[in-house]
């Protein structure tokens, strides 16, 4: 979707697992893309958010993506102002700005809490940490906007289908080196 072939990543922390897997597959669809990532150091900081998008926008960054959801909305609306493309974060964000929303990653918080109570009452929850991803339903996709052509929504969707098949992984990264 990018035509400057430069996306900027505005997560809240640079610890955030996601981070490396995006970058990855930013450069898988075009080895050109360049990913620019600043982190706001907050999850609700607003204004720095904006500031951070900003600069982007005039680094040539055409397509913006926050990882806070603090602070998604204020991205969404600079994007929009800035005729830029935006990815929601958390839930579905077409309604901000349906002409800047490419897609949301949705977090299905419902579907978490009943799977872990299920696990809970059958006596099968296991200690320690829990992922939540696509393969188990804890994240979605949102619809595409009108925006995206259908051969990227097939491709992506291809792509998400086989994740969820387990027939590739996703890497994971030392938190250290999300912001790299």
């Amino acid at each position: 979707m990018t035509k400057t072939h430069k996306v900027g990543l505005i997560p809240a922390y640079c610890s955030m697992k996601e981070i490396r897997p995006f970058i990855q597959a930013v450069k898988e669809q075009n080895k050109a893309n360049q990913v620019i990532v600043q982190e706001v150091n907050s999850w609700n900081d607003g204004s720095a958010a904006v500031k951070i998008a900003k600069n982007m926008v005039e680094q040539g960054v055409d397509v913006l993506v926050p990882m806070g959801d603090g602070f998604n909305i204020d991205v969404i609306m600079e994007a929009h102002h800035a005729k830029r493309w935006a990815v929601g974060y958390i839930s579905d964000q077409s309604f901000v700005s349906r002409g800047t929303i490419i897609t949301s990653t949705v977090q299905d918080v419902t579907n978490v809490y009943l799977q872990i109570a299920q696990q809970y009452k059958d006596g099968s929850l296991p200690e320690g940490s829990l992922t939540f991803d696509f393969k188990n339903g804890g994240q979605d996709l949102a619809p595409f906007g009108s925006m995206v052509p259908d051969p990227i929504k097939s491709k992506i969707k291809q792509k998400l289908d086989e994740y969820k098949k387990g027939m590739f992984s996703l890497p994971v990264y030392p938190h250290s080196l999300g912001c790299q």
